[in-house]
């Protein structure tokens, strides 16, 4: 078992969100409800294996019972990823989480929590769940773009068997949303029965203030630091002075910060068809710009477009323009020369790899386009979908990172109207591999 895993657990407090104070309800939102359970001197267990939760009159905690294991974990290459301070018993403690280490023969035997709540708290929304209680949890979902491993464009059925029942939900068609204490996941439903498409998630850190366990950004800030993660400052976004919002390039994950408090806001998933890394602040000009190509000549559009482009980050000014277009063309309203619209948007994406787009961003934008098509203008000529999947499936690399979950996302849209059979059979094998990620990422004991 990755030796990460265990350290983890030491600096956060939490097995896989689990902490030791959480009701036996809350326990078994995140480690299921299918425990080995025991109560007995009024004390209950609830065995899952290798860790088992306790609840007494004192409180409650958990336990690892590291001898359960058919490898072991030497103390030294725990000791080298978590700050541990020793104790006259002999044992170790995370002097932020309170955790204890128990060390026999140069290996960790057992690992114990600091007790923590009481019990008689398995009346819905009497706390909000203590996952994200700890810098290194969020520092997780910042790093991966994942809520252990559950991001936003999976389908629901996916959250629910990662997740379990939400607690709450909101529906405002054809949008709806479920949410989890303090994750909120969203999803879009498709018309003619196609499903859901995901939009985003957020993390409502703000809530955190409610139960004492507000997270600062100085902390969360510090751990990314530790771990290399950079972050980006966005800029031209949020009009109020007191908020700034901050972005991983590679999960495209948002952090908005309230600066007068020090204090973490949101952590949330980037929107569907909104790329944080361009300054759309100029779109009204833009869009008129886009107008006036519209009216000319092909070889008219390419001079104009020689007269435009700036000399450093073409790609990106090109990929804004598309993204403008492709927006424009989808419209749901009244749009003057809707078809010429259309036309001109996919003009645009087949003119983009010659600007710097890179071939899998413009397959995946082609994709999603000609879905949204699809499900709101489907008078309009669009590519196959077999072409489009095609595309998309000739760019994933198998590394499951942001740029394959996308073209996996936006190939999938399409796997209603997929003819070719082999074809079809290659996207469900990507789509397996994508939908069982969560639960492959999750440690396994």
């Amino acid at each position: 078992m990755d030796i990460d895993f265990f350290a983890a657990i030491v600096r956060t407090g939490t097995v896989l969100g689990a902490d030791a104070g959480m009701s036996p309800q809350e326990v078994s939102r995140y480690l299921g409800d299918d425990p080995w359970d025991e109560e007995s001197g009024g004390v209950l267990r609830w065995d899952y294996g290798l860790v088992e939760f306790c609840w007494d009159v004192k409180g409650s905690r958990f336990e690892l019972e590291l001898h359960r294991l058919t490898v072991s974990v030497p103390f030294e290459d725990l000791r080298a990823r978590v700050a541990l301070v020793a104790q006259e018993d002999s044992t170790f403690v995370h002097p932020t989480s309170g955790v204890a280490v128990h060390v026999r023969d140069g290996l960790v035997t057992r690992i114990v929590s600091t007790r923590g709540g009481r019990r008689g708290l398995d009346i819905p929304g009497d706390r909000l769940p203590a996952v994200f209680s700890a810098p290194g949890r969020y520092a997780d979902i910042v790093e991966s773009g994942t809520v252990l491993g559950v991001d936003a464009d999976l389908d629901p059925s996916v959250v629910r068997r990662v997740f379990g029942e939400f607690g709450y939900r909101n529906v405002n068609e054809p949008s709806f949303w479920w949410g989890y204490g303090i994750l909120e996941i969203f999803w879009h439903k498709r018309p003619n029965g196609l499903g859901a498409q995901g939009s985003h998630f957020t993390v409502q850190c703000h809530r955190l203030g409610a139960i004492g366990r507000r997270l600062r950004w100085t902390d969360l800030r510090a751990e990314l630091d530790r771990r290399g993660v950079a972050l980006v400052e966005l800029t031209g976004y949020q009009p109020d002075p007191d908020y700034t919002e901050y972005l991983q390039p590679d999960s495209m994950i948002v952090v908005m910060v309230y600066l007068p408090d020090d204090e973490v806001h949101v952590v949330q998933s980037r929107f569907r068809m909104r790329d944080p890394n361009r300054d759309w602040s100029d779109w009204q000009a833009v869009t008129q710009s886009l107008k006036h190509a519209l009216t000319l000549s092909p070889d008219e559009r390419i001079a104009w477009i020689e007269r435009k482009r700036p000399d450093e980050d073409a790609a990106g000014w090109w990929h804004q323009r598309c993204q403008l277009a492709t927006g424009h063309a989808c419209d749901s309203g009244a749009v003057p020369d809707h078809g010429d619209w259309v036309a001109f948007a996919f003009w645009a994406w087949e003119l983009a790899h010659t600007l710097g787009v890179p071939p899998a961003v413009v397959a995946r934008e082609v994709a999603a386009f000609t879905g949204a098509l699809e499900d709101h203008h489907p008078e309009f000529d669009r590519p196959t979908a077999d072409s489009v999947v095609q595309s998309c499936l000739e760019h994933i690399t198998g590394a499951m990172d942001r740029t394959d979950k996308d073209l996996l996302t936006a190939a999938a849209l399409h796997r209603h109207a997929v003819q070719d059979p082999s074809l079809l059979a290659a996207l469900d094998r990507w789509i397996a591999i994508r939908t069982d990620l969560p639960s492959v990422s999750l440690p396994r004991w």
